[in-house]
């Protein structure tokens, strides 16, 4: 995320990306998958994970795991999704 950022600074208009640990946040964004178990204040409905894999046999726990968030980013369509 930080390198798609322009710069590479990880700030985008007036969003801050980072990967660092924080204790508060406005949103929750994963991308493919969260490698440690982790404790941040956020809304509920602002956990999103974009999944770039495909759900091959090696990759479906992380596609499994995609009820906890609230928004899945992924090009598949048959996945849990909240509207």
């Amino acid at each position: 995320m930080l390198r798609q950022c322009p710069e590479q600074k990880g700030i985008w208009n007036n969003i801050k990306f980072t990967v660092e640990p924080v204790e508060e946040c406005n949103y929750f964004i994963t991308l493919n998958y969260l490698p440690a178990e982790t404790s941040i204040i956020f809304p509920a409905h602002h956990i999103w994970i974009l999944l770039q894999e495909p759900p091959v046999h090696l990759l479906k726990y992380w596609h499994r795991a995609s009820k906890v968030y609230y928004h899945v980013f992924t090009k598949l369509t048959n996945l849990f999704l909240r509207s």
